[in-house]
């Protein structure tokens, strides 16, 4: 599966993003910086790889059960 497009709105933190991978040919790095504190704790880099397993799956990462 390729994901080649996320668009969260309302989730968590975030109030409206698109993310457009069509353009990546291998990994990608987040980096986070929060403009408050100056670091990247609490940037939201875990809530956009939430949002895409809440929408592939419909759960979060801490609650879905690990598949046997």
């Amino acid at each position: 599966m390729k994901i080649n497009k996320v668009e969260i709105k309302n989730f968590y933190s975030i109030k409206n993003v698109v993310l457009n991978f069509d353009n990546f040919k291998s990994l990608v790095l987040l980096e986070g910086k929060n403009r408050d504190t100056g670091g990247s704790n609490g940037s939201g880099k875990s809530v956009l790889i939430e949002a895409v397993v809440w929408g592939l799956f419909g759960g979060l990462l801490g609650s879905l059960q690990r598949m046997p």
